[in-house]
């Protein structure tokens, strides 16, 4: 009588063993498709040349710098446009201006892939910048663009300044 419950209790536990096996199996499946169809890359697509890349920082800083917000936000993505108003831009702009003043240059110096929602990539493009109009000489600034395969999107950006 006491060989019944042992038995039971080892296929018991067999049985939970295999079905742990086929969830770990499944969800390594899962894992791995996941990364395949949404890889981290460690390069952007060709398509970000050197040019493109001023481009991009120019058509955030030189309306910027004007305090052309109408300007500025129309650059942004649609996306962007239904998640901040242009009020928003206006008051992010005044207060950005009042701590780093304008933005005299911009050299690109290289980018992070942000995560997302959705199917396209969205990438933080980071740029070295040459401030004036404040106490700050030098800065960083990102720039968040969504990659259409029209062309970047711009849907976010900021400027940091450095005391140093």
């Amino acid at each position: 009588m006491s060989a019944q419950p042992s038995r039971g209790l080892l296929i018991a536990i067999l049985i939970v063993s295999v079905a742990s096996l086929l969830l770990s199996a499944t969800q390594l499946g899962i894992t791995l498709r996941s990364s395949a169809s949404n890889p981290s890359t460690s390069t952007l697509p060709s398509r970000y040349s050197d040019e493109e890349l001023r481009r991009i920082a120019s058509s955030v800083t030189e309306p910027y710098n004007r305090d052309d917000i109408d300007g500025l936000y129309k650059t942004f993505d649609d996306v962007a446009k239904n998640q901040i108003t242009r009020q928003k831009v206006a008051d992010t702009v005044a207060t950005l201006k009042s701590l780093v003043g304008n933005v005299d240059s911009a050299t690109y110096e290289g980018f992070k892939a942000l995560p997302h929602e959705g199917t396209l990539p969205v990438y933080q493009l980071n740029y070295s910048v040459k401030l004036s109009k404040s106490t700050l000489p030098n800065g960083t600034m990102q720039i968040n663009v969504l990659d259409r395969s029209s062309g970047p999107g711009l849907v976010g950006f900021y400027v940091y300044g450095k005391t140093q």
